[in-house]
């Protein structure tokens, strides 16, 4: 993954959650994912279309920077931003 697929499904993963969190402050990782592969799955940066494993990668990497949190115990998985992110 190059700096601007990364970029680019970052910010996407990102923005779904910002814009889709229910009450609980929560989305579903497969509602994000879906909502990733629709916004950017067409860009010419990934010419294979599928980003799956990206938002996975990326999903692990902004949880290591303390961006985004795992909700512990959740199945199916959930995300949210972290309190007061």
């Amino acid at each position: 993954m190059d700096l601007q697929q990364y970029e680019l499904v970052r910010d996407a993963l990102l923005a779904h959650v910002r814009e889709h969190a229910g009450a609980d402050g929560t989305v579903l990782l497969e509602d994000a994912t879906a909502d990733v592969q629709e916004r950017s799955g067409a860009h010419p940066a990934f010419p294979g279309g599928r980003l799956t494993n990206d938002v996975r990668y990326v999903k692990v990497d902004l949880a290591a920077r303390g961006q985004l949190r795992r909700v512990p115990g959740s199945s199916p998985q959930r995300l949210r931003l972290p309190l007061g992110g």
